[in-house]
C-alpha cells in the first residue's frame, strides 16, 4: 500500500501523529499477538453456522476461485 493511500485511512479513522507514535512504540507486541489473535478469532467464529458464508468465501477467494466483491455464495457457482 502506498504511503498516501495509508495516510488517507488513518485520516478517515482519525488518527493523528500522536496515535500513530504511540503505535509504532507497540510495534513489536502488536505483531507478536496480532496472529495468535486472529488465529482464536477465527477458530471462534467458525464454531457458529452463520459465519460460515463469510469463511468459505474467505477461503475461496484466498485460492483464486473467486474475485473480491463477488457475491457470498460465489463459491458454489463454480
Amino acid at each position: 500500500m502506498s504511503s498516501d493511500k495509508l495516510r488517507e485511512r488513518l485520516e478517515f479513522m482519525r488518527v493523528g501523529a500522536e496515535t500513530r507514535r504511540a503505535l509504532g512504540g507497540a510495534k513489536g507486541a502488536i505483531e507478536k499477538g496480532l496472529s495468535i489473535g486472529l488465529d482464536q478469532f477465527y477458530d471462534q467464529i467458525s464454531t457458529r453456522a452463520f459465519s460460515q458464508p463469510f469463511l468459505l468465501r474467505r477461503a475461496a477467494h484466498r485460492r483464486g476461485q473467486i474475485r473480491p466483491g463477488a457475491p457470498l455464495d460465489a463459491h458454489r457457482q463454480r
